[in-house]
């Protein structure tokens, strides 16, 4: 018995929509050049009109970045319904998300927008970090297209896009010195000061640290906790100094503190502290947690 094989349903492009996706598309051939004499504004008529609107950054922080590509379609043909996107991403000629596929209703925004969002954690795409050193962005290529659905058949229409993708380093975190100020006797306090070494070595533009809030420990027993409203700025590729006031019992130093603050001998020191640092993409949280022997400096 001899078995019939399947047989594949063919589907057509629009023949309309094909002729002005030919004319339009990358290869850069003028909409005059194409046959049967359509002219340029007809031809939009016959395929969406699909461009960028909006680059949100929806979300950052010193290890991770969204961003939400919102593309408009401007007045698509009423038979034309989005099926499918592709879109691949490029920093500099390096490809960092490969061409993935994703069903256009999930993506669908109200007023006919669509959104592409894109994820990216920092470390990995660290060389092409460590490449864009004393820089604050990369740029991109976005490439891609969309597939909407007729009566007749799917149509693509390409679409590529270049600009600037967001790139933040977090600021490096140092000991610098613990100094010795007054010390009040009736009080029973001295005042301590814990220098922080706040360096920005590979940043483009300055960063603040505008705010910070800290817990001490000296000698291994939390001693003071404070806060720093604002501190200098750093430059990229420079440091600042920022400085932690405390005020400590003397009672609750240990021995070896108290040794170590009168003369002037090493001592260790924790410090944890949550920070806003301003960066040109927007303020953004900074954890720091650090410990270790510090050089109590002379007088």
């Amino acid at each position: 018995m001899s078995r019939q094989k399947p047989q594949r349903r063919r589907v057509g492009v629009p023949k309309l929509a094909l002729a002005a996706l030919v004319c339009l598309s990358l290869i850069g051939a003028s909409v005059g050049g194409c046959r049967g004499g359509l002219s340029g504004p007809t031809l939009r008529k016959l395929i969406p009109n699909v461009k960028l609107a909006n680059f949100d950054i929806t979300d950052i922080d010193f290890n991770k970045v969204e961003v939400h590509f919102v593309f408009d379609i401007v007045e698509p043909p009423a038979d034309f319904t989005l099926e499918d996107i592709r879109y691949a991403l490029d920093f500099e000629g390096k490809q960092v998300l490969d061409m993935r596929k994703v069903r256009g209703e999930a993506y669908a925004l109200p007023g006919g927008a669509v959104r592409l969002p894109v994820n990216l954690n920092y470390a990995e795409i660290a060389n092409i970090v460590e490449s864009a050193k004393g820089q604050d962005d990369v740029g991109y290529t976005l490439r891609g297209d969309f597939a909407f659905d007729t009566k007749d058949g799917t149509v693509r229409v390409p679409f590529q896009e270049k600009g600037r993708f967001p790139i933040v380093r977090a600021p490096e975190v140092a000991f610098k010195a613990v100094r010795v100020g007054d010390t009040e006797v009736d009080a029973g306090t001295v005042a301590v000061f814990v220098d922080l070494d706040v360096s920005y070595p590979d940043g483009g533009k300055p960063i603040t640290v505008t705010e910070m809030t800290y817990a001490c420990a000296l000698g291994g027993a939390e001693v003071a906790k404070g806060r720093v409203k604002a501190a200098p700025s750093i430059p990229g590729g420079g440091s600042a100094t920022v400085t932690l006031p405390l005020v400590v019992k003397l009672t609750e130093l240990g021995k070896a503190v108290f040794d170590g603050l009168v003369n002037s001998k090493a001592i260790d020191v924790a410090v944890k502290a949550s920070a806003q640092v301003t960066t040109p993409w927007g303020p953004i949280g900074l954890e720091i947690d650090k410990d270790g022997q510090v050089n109590v400096a002379s007088p």
